[in-house]
């Protein structure tokens, strides 16, 4: 899969059973904070909690 503009969308014809986002963010305090999530594929099994996860933005002062 890849991701662009924030958005991750999956390789279709793949056979991988999940995906690890993993990502890293500036804090103002604590420096580099890092965070993951492993999500099952296919995605669109999930739509509900994606959803809730779409435009959410983390303030890092």
């Amino acid at each position: 899969g890849n991701v662009l503009n924030g958005l991750y969308t999956p390789d279709v014809p793949s056979t991988d059973r999940f995906v690890l986002i993993f990502v890293e963010a500036p804090h103002s305090i604590l420096g580099i904070i890092e965070g993951h999530i492993i999500l099952p594929l296919p995605l669109d099994r999930f739509a509900g909690d994606l959803e809730l996860m779409k435009d959410k933005k983390v303030q890092t002062s």
